[in-house]
């Protein structure tokens, strides 16, 4: 995961989806799945963004996770 945000929320940027890049391939999809699938199991909620958010409007990113921390 890119960031931990307080002790229960993980960011992931999933940075190569347009470049035919490792995030595209099965094998590093199915390692992503068991990794997501740890997380949750273990208590952490998970927010995915692709590469697009980060440069056109990161500040999503900042209300979806103020609406993780409400709804705790």
């Amino acid at each position: 995961f890119d960031f931990l945000i307080r002790p229960n929320i993980l960011i992931e940027i999933q940075g190569g989806i347009y470049s035919n890049g490792g995030h595209n391939r099965g094998a590093y999809m199915e390692k992503t799945y068991e990794k997501y699938n740890m997380a949750t199991i273990a208590g952490y909620k998970v927010l995915f963004y692709g590469p697009n958010v980060i440069r056109k409007n990161p500040y999503r990113i900042v209300l979806d996770v103020e609406s993780a921390l409400d709804n705790e």
